[in-house]
């Protein structure tokens, strides 16, 4: 039967761990962050302060236990227990012998072995360990009922292994004195002893203290993942192949959020609705189908754009923004004659192919955009018209030194009369209808300053590579020309057209004309007559360099500009 009462203990303390490289005890599994790893000590040094065996228990005293007192001034006699042996006899001599208290209650405390305990324990290398410890009672020596523990000290190097540990504990106790001791663990059995003299004394040996015990260990260690991709091979659907934890362990090599088994292009990002395979134009056509991955376009054309809308995609398509016809690769033919318009002269009338697409209405050998007189046949020389006598003196044009002022034959055309009255007569005035020095044939002396704004003009004059449209860049320079022509409404302009060789001679005849007639048409607009600007054309048959260079063809494409008077 149990004499004692429910009792309270309690122990309390803390510890501190310093995990100066923590970092390293730290991963992640299986979607899973800042895990601890429990396999490992991941300290440097812990410190822990504890107070152990707090409280204590209540007894119920036995039939015989009493409190009695003692007043001895000089040493008592113990032989009056010499013939004592038993409890019971040992009782009478008390009772007989001393003051029993007879209030003596029926109950005492016990306390437990309260004391203090401070723990440092240093982490030296790998598995090597140094611990010191220090108990410190905390038991008064003034309570008869106590149960107290010496003061101890124990500094204990050890090494711990996970399936081997072996230590030396050194400790040094008031009770005790110092002892030197070694304890040792293999799997799961632990044995040891305190006192390593005990074991080695001779004589008589009143006893030796030892120890061993059985343990069954809970070994911690990290989960285990052979491909490395932080999912635990227990949950790794793929262990052999790095993945990731949203598909199991298996991969998604591409980062599309589809993993490889179930992604066409596993090594490209894409959509889910291609199956993994990427879009990169959003056609609604995969890449891998799309013959142009990188033009948005059209099922029909594999994913490539007909821009034009003419039934030819653009990669076969030779004139792309322009609605055309497929025996001309997707080019248009305007004037419908067989000739695609990028190679028509005439792309707006229809005409052979011998004449690079432009009809020659008179066959005299110039095409009708060349010829002024395109109904009648005329020379070459004038233009596709027939020479006319303009002063009606009976001499041709052509033949005439004056075509303006009948004259007779035997002065080649010309009067002798001297027309525009400046000394110099019409047969030997270049300008017989305007006055002018005879050192300079009779035509009037043009300033410096016109000829430099003549002079800029052609130097900046620009047009759009293979066409007839200026630049804006030049348009000032022809600005400055058009004010000078309106201050003198005496002078004429005469603008003449030239090419390099470059290209069909007929091309470059009709652009040459086209250029002039820009130059012209300009000069209309900003308030110059159309009866003062004289057009003429000669497409590569003029060059003023070679046409070897391109420093030499370049000077060849031009427009001269040349004031004339009458």
């Amino acid at each position: 039967k149990s004499n004692s009462k429910l009792g309270v203990g309690l122990d309390i303390g803390v510890v501190y761990e310093w995990r100066p490289k923590w970092q390293e005890y730290k991963y992640e599994m299986d979607g899973k962050t800042n895990l601890w790893r429990k396999d490992a000590m991941k300290y440097k040094l812990r410190v822990g302060a504890s107070v152990i065996d707090i409280g204590g228990m209540k007894f119920t005293k036995g039939g015989l236990s009493r409190d009695f007192t003692v007043d001895e001034p000089n040493l008592y006699d113990l032989d009056i227990f010499n013939g004592v042996k038993t409890l019971r006899e040992f009782d009478s001599v008390i009772v007989n012998r001393f003051d029993v208290d007879e209030d003596d209650p029926l109950t005492f405390f016990m306390n437990l072995p309260t004391a203090g305990s401070l723990q440092i324990d240093y982490h030296i290398w790998n598995n090597f360990y140094v611990n010191f410890t220090g108990i410190f009672s905390f038991t008064s020596k003034k309570n008869p009922h106590k149960v107290s523990v010496p003061t101890r000290f124990v500094l204990n190097p050890s090494y711990d292994h996970k399936w081997i540990g072996i230590s030396v504990p050194m400790s040094y106790s008031s009770f005790q004195g110092f002892r030197v001791g070694l304890g040792a663990r293999l799997g799961p059995i632990t044995l040891g002893f305190a006192d390593w003299n005990s074991i080695l004394a001779t004589g008589k040996v009143r006893g030796t203290e030892f120890y061993f015990g059985l343990r069954v260990p809970i070994l911690y260690g990290q989960p285990k993942d052979r491909d490395g991709d932080k999912v635990s091979d227990k949950k790794d659907e793929c262990k052999d192949v790095p993945g990731v934890w949203a598909f199991k362990g298996c991969p998604d090599t591409d980062g599309d959020g589809i993993q490889d088994s179930e992604d066409d292009c596993p090594t490209e990002p894409g959509l889910a609705e291609f199956r993994g395979c990427p879009d990169t134009d959003g056609d609604g056509i995969p890449d891998k189908d799309d013959d142009c991955p990188e033009e948005a376009g059209l099922a029909q054309f594999r994913g490539c754009p007909d821009t034009d809308g003419d039934g030819i995609p653009d990669k076969d398509d030779s004139c792309p923004s322009e609605p055309g016809l497929p025996e001309f690769n997707g080019c248009p033919d305007r004037d419908g004659d067989g000739i695609p318009d990028h190679k028509d002269a005439c792309p707006d009338v229809a005409g052979p192919v011998e004449l690079d697409g432009c009809p020659d209405t008179d066959g005299d050998g110039l095409l009708d955009f060349l010829d002024d007189c395109p109904t009648v046949p005329g020379p070459r020389e004038n233009n596709g018209c027939p020479w006319p006598d303009t002063d009606g003196d009976g001499i041709l044009d052509k033949d005439d030194k004056c075509p303006y002022i009948p004259g007779p034959v035997a002065n080649q055309g010309c009067p002798y009369d001297d027309t525009d009255g400046d000394g110099v007569i019409d047969m030997e005035d270049e300008c017989p209808n305007t006055p002018g020095p005879k050192e300079n044939k009779g035509c009037p002396v043009i300033e410096k300053e016109a000829e430099e704004i003549l002079k800029t003009a052609f130097d900046n004059l620009e047009f759009v590579t293979g066409n007839a449209i200026i630049k804006e860049s030049s348009k000032p320079s022809l600005d400055e020309l058009a004010a000078l022509l309106q201050k003198k409404p005496e002078w004429k302009l005469q603008i003449a057209g030239h090419t390099d060789n470059v290209g069909n001679a007929q091309s470059n005849l009709v652009l040459s004309k086209k250029r002039a007639e820009s130059v012209r048409d300009y000069l209309i607009s900003k308030g110059v007559s159309a009866e003062r600007l004289h057009v003429l054309f000669f497409g590569q048959t003029m060059p003023i360099d070679t046409n070897d260079t391109p420093e030499g063809r370049q000077r060849n494409r031009r427009v001269e500009m040349k004031i004339i008077f009458n």
